[in-house]
């Protein structure tokens, strides 16, 4: 039901695009590296590479469409998202 609410990309944002390459390597904070197999705009392949640019370890859904937020079982991911800021952020009982 979103579909038909999207529109053509800006030409001004497709032309910034090869200006935000990143440095390859670890950043300095954890990164979750997240997509799933049925993105078909940025697939398995292009998640793994954006990992690997990274220098990190992905996580690929076996479903799930491109916003993984608006698809019908978005709870999958977003316990995903959970679970990993839980193991990377979560402060120690004192």
């Amino acid at each position: 039901r979103y579909t038909t609410l999207l529109q053509r990309e800006s030409k001004r944002a497709v032309a910034e695009i090869p200006h935000m390459q990143t440095k390859p390597g670890a950043p300095s904070m954890p990164l979750l590296v997240l997509g799933s197999r049925c993105d078909w705009i940025f697939g398995e392949s292009a998640v793994r590479r954006t990992a690997e640019h990274y220098a990190t370890s992905p996580v690929i859904l076996d479903a799930g469409c491109h916003d993984l937020m608006l698809d019908p079982d978005w709870q999958r991911s977003a316990d995903v998202i959970l679970h990993w800021l839980d193991a990377n952020f979560r402060k120690p009982h004192v």
